[in-house]
């Protein structure tokens, strides 16, 4: 009886790597990768889907030879501790090698990292060779590679996934219905993550650190600052509240706490004076607005005054007003 096909391109990655046999050739020193390690996040090796047995024969490279991927995955804030993860490197030995492929011709860098780019640091900061894996492949597959790593890294932010996601897609390296089928994702949870690469930049530079904000509440963000600069004051206010995590259902009690808060009331008199500094009339305004005009003179001709006053104001403020005269 044949065997049953993996239901998806990600499940058939992870069935032949998790099948095959590895070994890493170190000088003229051969070991054996523990079948275990192949389920740790960061350090986890796949062969592309539909692509011809790749060999995962093992290099030791210069850090120094190596660039990062310009589509790499993770911001700044997603680098974790690499001094914790040097002095395990330094005590254990590079558990699991990057994924690189060469580079002809590039300020005499040598080596392009797909994967392992926090392992690549490690090794920078020990000042010791890199262990990796060179494979020969296009932007399109070394993003499939890339992306399903992500799918089982827990360290890895919404953040971080979105905007790379959001950079593949627009760079045109892959579509976003390819991408989602290759993730197994909704509409619903693609559009999320996407919706990281449509928060304004103003809001995004006042939250700072984004790694704790989730793709639905990016989501919720991306929705206010959408109904215009009110709105994106009111997420700048509460910037501070969405860094450290704050949940969706806060994030609207929050933002309808802004606007319902009393707006402070300016009112402001202009007085108009005559010949010999005589009061002739003053204009009233609350918050910019006129609402009232007084006059200290008695009026004659009331009626050519006020239609001169209402034409001025008029083409002014672009309002209709209603005048009183007031005699002081």
């Amino acid at each position: 009886m044949p065997t049953e096909k993996p239901k998806t391109a990600i499940a058939e990655m992870l069935k032949k790597v998790r099948s095959a046999s590895q070994t890493i050739e170190e000088g003229s020193e051969i070991r054996v990768l523990k079948k275990d390690s192949l389920n740790d996040p960061e350090t986890s090796i796949k062969p592309l889907t539909n692509s011809p047995e790749l060999s995962n024969k093992v290099i030791k490279i210069s850090p120094q030879d190596c660039i990062l991927w310009k589509f790499k995955d993770r911001t700044s804030c997603d680098l974790g501790n690499i001094d914790q993860l040097a002095e395990d490197i330094k005590l254990n030995g590079q558990s699991q090698p990057g994924i690189v492929r060469k580079l002809e011709k590039h300020n005499n860098k040598k080596y392009e990292i797909i994967v392992g780019e926090r392992r690549w640091r490690a090794c920078v900061k020990l000042g010791i060779s890199f262990e990796a894996v060179v494979r020969d492949i296009n932007d399109h597959d070394a993003a499939i590679i890339q992306a399903s790593e992500n799918l089982q890294r827990k360290d890895l932010s919404d953040y971080a996934k979105g905007m790379n996601y959001a950079k593949l897609i627009s760079e045109n390296i892959i579509s976003q219905t390819e991408l989602q089928k290759t993730l197994n994702f909704s509409k619903a949870t693609m559009s999320a993550l996407l919706s990281f690469s449509d928060i304004p930049s103003t809001i995004v530079d006042a939250i700072g650190d984004m790694s704790k904000v989730s793709a639905y509440v990016a989501s919720i963000i991306r929705a206010y600052a959408n109904k215009g600069s009110e709105y994106i004051a009111a997420l700048i206010a509460i910037s501070p509240n969405i860094r450290n995590g704050i949940g969706s259902d806060n994030l609207k009690k929050l933002v309808n706490s802004y606007f319902s808060k009393p707006q402070e009331i300016k009112h402001e008199l202009i007085t108009v004076l005559g010949k010999n500094k005589q009061k002739l009339f003053s204009l009233k305004t609350k918050n910019s607005k006129l609402i009232d005009i007084s006059f200290y003179i008695p009026i004659t001709n009331f009626k050519k005054i006020e239609t001169v006053l209402l034409k001025a104001v008029r083409e002014e403020v672009g309002e209709e007003l209603e005048l009183e005269a007031t005699n002081d």
